[in-house]
């Protein structure tokens, strides 16, 4: 996208402007609380933290997701619930959180 690797808030700004999207009406979802919920936020962008225990537990960031998640069961009831994204009924059937996520 023409931006230095440490300039995220350039880089989704750029992706939104490039898809022609409101980051008002863009939901991302990260793992790291500085490069991916500060920046994602920055421009407005709804925001989802996923607190999985990955490498980024415990890093602090300088602004709060707009919701947090331990697992992708979370990510899927929250598109169900808040966003009306339907899962399909044979995935909700076949996939377990052991086995999926």
């Amino acid at each position: 996208f023409g931006h230095r690797h440490h300039d995220f808030r350039g880089i989704f700004q750029k992706a939104c402007l490039e898809l022609g999207l409101d980051p008002r009406k863009v939901l991302y979802v990260g793992d790291n609380p500085k490069n991916d919920i500060d920046p994602a936020n920055h421009i407005g962008m709804i925001t989802v933290l996923f607190k999985g225990g990955g490498r980024h537990a415990g890093d602090q960031s300088n602004s709060r997701p707009t919701y947090e998640i331990e697992n992708y069961m979370e990510l899927l009831d929250l598109l169900n619930g808040k966003f009306d994204v339907k899962t399909p009924d044979w995935f909700k059937a076949s996939c377990r959180p052991s086995k999926c996520f």
